[in-house]
């Protein structure tokens, strides 16, 4: 019995070997491969070709980007003023990614504010505007990389608010030293091609060399602030040795802001305007006690050293290595436009305008101002002494626009309305 089971056991594994055999001979597993013809060959040839030249041309194009790159980020190096700086960089990332519309947010302390764009429509500064604690603030913190959002992430909801079809959003944290200072962001059209791996390593270049260069001004902007204060608090000490001169400097800065704002300057104007007012007495340093506060007439000789003051002044801020359109102005604030004023003896349109500003609101002080040889002019009396100082020291027409601003507006009480902080 138990020889007819074993009989039959071994004709079924003999039969399920047959049909395994024959069964993968009909797929195909024990036949030799067929070769490919000349046809097949060439498609694959021409598919390998065509990938080869694209995989080139990106090679070649990334190493234009870099060099490109290369150049524009040194020259970002010498850049000081933060706001030239990012509307530099946000057209810097729109021409090297292709994109439509770039973008550079800045970290102020709470909140991440647009610093500057290039392509966004009008009305769209504050929808780039983020909260500290927004979702989309804490993704992009925790990335290092950059972060590709489309239509299909829930973090591109922001985006969809933009009056623009955006397909794709590239997104690049500006860290530094693990502390996220800002955000680049490039988008382009939803008809447009995705960004490619070669734009996000150029995204990253440019989001850690940018963030690099921002922190890199910052601290020279404080530096600079700390330095700046250090010397208009000695140009303040200087004043409170010569009881008729104090609160001269803050009078002048007043004047020339307010008459800045009146004829339209612009707030980088103006800025540097209030402090080369503040700092231009500066070089009085150099001028000995006995002569700057000699109650009586100076000698000739006594006024040459005084006359000197522009100059010292000048040299003392040159030494700093800032505040160059400051040192020019402070430089030349004695000029008269009829040529004899020191110390080059400028005349006419030679003479920087912020110069003649501070010359007039200079002189108008010092006429409204008790001196230890007179006591101070009214306000009407010394416009007149002005008048007649009209194509000698000022230039008529600027001199003309400063008694009318005097008269309608100081005259009214609006001083009030200038803020020196």
């Amino acid at each position: 019995m138990n020889m007819w089971l074993m009989i039959f056991m071994g004709v079924v594994c003999l039969g399920l070997a047959i049909f395994a055999f024959v069964g993968g001979y009909r797929l195909g597993l024990y036949r030799r491969r067929e070769r490919l013809d000349p046809d097949e060959f060439r498609i694959l040839g021409e598919e390998y070709e065509i990938r080869m030249r694209i995989l080139l041309d990106e090679n070649k194009e990334l190493c234009r980007r870099w060099n490109v790159m290369g150049k524009v980020i040194a020259s970002l190096g010498t850049m000081r003023e933060k706001q030239k700086f990012f509307l530099v960089a946000a057209r810097l990332l729109k021409e090297n990614l292709s994109a439509d519309y770039t973008a550079v947010l800045s970290n102020v302390g709470e909140k991440y504010e647009l610093a500057a764009a290039d392509g966004f429509y009008e009305g769209t500064e504050h929808i780039l505007h983020y909260d500290i604690n927004d979702p989309l603030i804490s993704y992009i913190e925790s990335n290092n990389e950059p972060i590709a959002l489309t239509p299909r992430d829930r973090q591109f909801k922001t985006f969809e608010l933009i009056t623009a079809k955006i397909g794709e959003v590239l997104i690049m944290p500006m860290k530094m030293g693990g502390q996220m200072h800002g955000i680049l962001i490039a988008a382009r059209n939803s008809n447009r091609m995705k960004f490619t791996g070669g734009d996000k390593v150029v995204i990253s270049y440019l989001g850690n060399a940018i963030g690099y260069l921002t922190k890199n001004i910052e601290l020279i902007e404080e530096l600079e602030g700390r330095t700046l204060k250090i010397i208009t608090g000695l140009a303040k000490a200087l004043e409170q040795k010569d009881e008729c001169s104090r609160g001269h400097s803050d009078n002048v800065a007043t004047y020339a802001v307010m008459f800045a704002k009146h004829i339209g300057a612009s707030q980088e104007e103006i800025n540097t305007l209030k402090t080369a007012a503040l700092l231009h007495d500066i070089g009085s340093i150099g001028i000995p006690d006995r002569i700057l506060n000699k109650p009586g007439k100076l000698t000739d000789e006594e006024f040459e050293y005084v006359k000197s003051h522009p100059m010292f002044g000048a040299e003392l801020l040159k030494t700093l290595g800032f505040l160059k359109e400051e040192l020019i102005i402070i430089m030349h604030h004695h000029e008269k436009f009829d040529g004899t004023g020191y110390p080059f003896k400028l005349r006419g349109n030679q003479i920087p305008l912020g110069a003649q500003i501070i010359s007039i609101a200079d002189v108008f002080d010092a006429l409204t101002s008790d001196r230890p040889f007179r006591k101070a002019f009214g306000m009407d009396e010394a416009l007149e002494l002005m008048t007649l100082m009209s194509g000698k020291n000022f230039e008529p027409g600027l001199l003309n626009r400063f008694i009318e601003f005097i008269r309608h507006q100081l005259h009214s009480r609006r001083m009030a309305s200038y803020d020196r902080t």
